[in-house]
């Protein structure tokens, strides 16, 4: 039975297959499967951590928000306090103090730092770029940005720069289609503070200029890279090109809704009640 399937596949145990499998249909190839395991990442030396006076006020408002039997809601904004005090990322001892917070197994924190894009077990960049790569941005040439930023910064997907800089990874969209590609750069440069940015209608050209902009010290304006404002059509517009008249521009009057042919009801002030020899006890 399971044996005479497993001959048809070129793996030496059914073991190895599950899992070469299991990362070719989850997307992550070998590079990836550290980013989900503590015990492979420089972090342990953080044998203490402890939310700060600052992250513990937010700790307890955050908390104040759930019933005492639903802590557990709270891990993932628990989550982002952790990451605004580490610089964006998450130690794992840290990941037990917020298990600890919520009264819940530490298996519970993990899950969700390992499954939400946002959420890092590893050490960031003070730039963490991240590439849509979802259809828009992939027809309009994500890839060629994506291949711009590592080549200039000599890493692959998913690596960190030497002198801690640069992040570069690639998300699912971003919500900014009409301006595709893009990327949104997190600036995690001045803990316990960060943001989030769009950078949209890139080239390679402007890519790297935003690139060397960010290397000099200068945050670049964010938003379309281009010479459009926002989302408008690139061409231009080709419609409400002037403001639109108004009604009383276009012969009509207050009376927008009447029949084309006039009145057929409602021709006089309808009666009152008292009128129809009715009162108020109606």
């Amino acid at each position: 039975g399971a044996s005479g399937i497993f001959c048809f596949f070129p793996f030496p145990d059914t073991t190895h297959m599950f899992r070469t499998v299991g990362r070719r249909l989850s997307g992550l190839g070998p590079k990836h499967t550290k980013w989900t395991r503590h015990k492979d990442l420089a972090n342990f030396k953080y044998s203490q951590w402890d939310f700060s006076a600052d992250s513990y006020t937010k700790v307890k408002a955050i908390l104040a928000r759930y019933p005492e039997h639903k802590k557990q809601s709270a891990i993932l904004p628990l989550l982002h306090v952790v990451q605004e005090q580490t610089g964006g990322w998450i130690p794992a001892p840290a990941a037990r103090k917020v298990a600890e917070a919520c009264e819940c197994p530490p298996r519970r924190v993990y899950e969700c730092m390992t499954f939400y894009a946002m959420y890092h077990p590893y050490p960031q960049g003070k730039y963490h770029l991240l590439v849509c790569r979802t259809t828009p941005c992939m027809i309009r040439g994500c890839d060629s940005i994506l291949k711009t930023l590592c080549d200039a910064l000599g890493v692959v997907e998913g690596e960190t720069t030497k002198d801690g800089m640069f992040t570069i990874g690639t998300m699912e969209c971003l919500g900014a289609c009409v301006n595709a590609p893009m990327l949104v750069c997190v600036d995690y440069s001045n803990p316990p503070s960060y943001k989030w940015d769009y950078f949209e209608d890139l080239t390679p050209e402007t890519t790297l200029k935003m690139l060397e902009s960010l290397q000099n010290g200068v945050y670049p304006t964010p938003g379309p890279q281009g010479s459009r404002r926002l989302s408008e059509p690139a061409g231009g517009r080709t419609t409400l090109q002037a403001t639109p008249p108004g009604p009383t521009e276009t012969g009509l009057d207050d009376r927008l809704s009447e029949p084309a042919g006039g009145r057929t009801t409602l021709q006089a002030t309808p009666p009152g009640p008292t009128e129809t020899g009715l009162d108020d006890r109606l």
